[in-house]
């Protein structure tokens, strides 16, 4: 019975260090799985709560209309869907009338409701609306978008209409100028300006930003009307020579940032 009782004491000397060292890294392995679960929880909570501020501060998205073909500091939706020709054009020149920064762009936009995401007239609606005598090849050379603006204050209007056809719309436009000052000298001109250009005036050739353009000058010899093509892809019609070289400048540079 000694030896047994010596036995079972070496035993306990021999095997009681390894027992406590196991139990010291048991509790190291598990001081270690809490850390690390407190990292990650910690970490997640940080992403969580960076998600949420880069949320709520995002600004909101704004869609670009779809004819929007320059960017603009304002916009104005105006419901075309009952007007006539005298209505359509009292409506877009009580918006010239309006003062905006000397630079500044604001484009009108003409839908077929009250609403901003009512449908937009189509190039052949607002020509239709405004009782053109545009020939029909030429109508049919147009896309559907077309982007009608203001430029500065006082205001200048200016047309920018995408091209279906290049080859159409070039003779069509000549054809076009017989009838072109009767049908949107208006959009583009007072009263006044446009009842004192002679329907029989002669266009003629001119070259802006080096583009060829055609003009329409009254009899004092200032310019009311002009026209030419960007790149054989759109109509740029407007009323003087530096709002037509603003708007080019802008197609140039957002081309080039795009």
């Amino acid at each position: 019975m000694a030896e047994a009782e010596q036995a079972r004491r070496d035993a306990i000397r021999v095997l009681g260090p390894q027992d406590v060292e196991a139990r010291q890294g048991s509790k190291a392995l598990i001081y270690l799985g809490l850390t690390l679960l407190l990292l990650a929880l910690g970490a997640t909570g940080i992403w969580y709560a960076y998600k949420t501020y880069t949320e709520k501060s995002a600004l909101p998205t704004v869609e670009t209309p779809a004819n929007q073909f320059i960017s603009t500091e304002s916009l104005v939706n105006v419901d075309a869907s009952t007007l006539s020709r005298q209505t359509l054009l009292v409506a877009i020149n009580a918006e010239r009338a309006k003062s905006r920064g000397a630079s500044a762009i604001e484009q009108v936009e003409l839908r077929r409701g009250a609403l901003p995401a009512s449908e937009l007239l189509t190039t052949e609606d607002f020509l239709t609306r405004l009782g053109s005598h545009a020939p029909a090849p030429l109508v049919r050379a147009f896309g559907p978008l077309f982007m009608l603006g203001l430029l500065g204050d006082p205001s200048h209007t200016f047309l920018l209409v995408n091209l279906a056809s290049f080859e159409s719309a070039f003779p069509g436009m000549l054809n076009w100028e017989s009838r072109l000052s009767e049908d949107l000298l208006p959009l583009f001109a007072s009263e006044g300006v446009a009842a004192n250009v002679p329907t029989n005036t002669e266009w003629s050739d001119v070259t802006l930003s080096n583009r060829d353009a055609r003009i329409l000058k009254d009899p004092t010899g200032h310019t009311v009307l002009l026209y030419a093509f960007y790149e054989n892809k759109m109509l740029i019609m407007t009323d003087n020579e530096d709002t037509f070289r603003t708007i080019v400048n802008r197609l140039q540079s957002e081309k080039l940032s795009r």
